[in-house]
């Protein structure tokens, strides 16, 4: 019981990784330099979710008010 319920988080786990490295691959080259895009691409296919959180952090190709001080 205990066993199949680890099972199944490590397999949603990985189909999660799989879904924003696919779907990060449409979002991330939008308006960006080609090294810039490469750099974002290349954190989160190594850490999916790691990468997804700093890039929806910092990410936005557009400074807000406070990043353009």
């Amino acid at each position: 019981m205990i066993l199949s319920s680890i099972l199944n988080l490590g397999f949603l786990y990985f189909l999660l990784g799989w879904i924003i490295r696919i779907a990060m691959f449409i979002i991330v080259p939008y308006r960006r330099s080609a090294s810039a895009a490469y750099a974002w691409l290349m954190l989160i296919l190594l850490f999916p979710v790691g990468g997804l959180i700093l890039y929806l952090l910092i990410g936005s190709p557009k400074l807000s008010g406070k990043r353009r001080l």
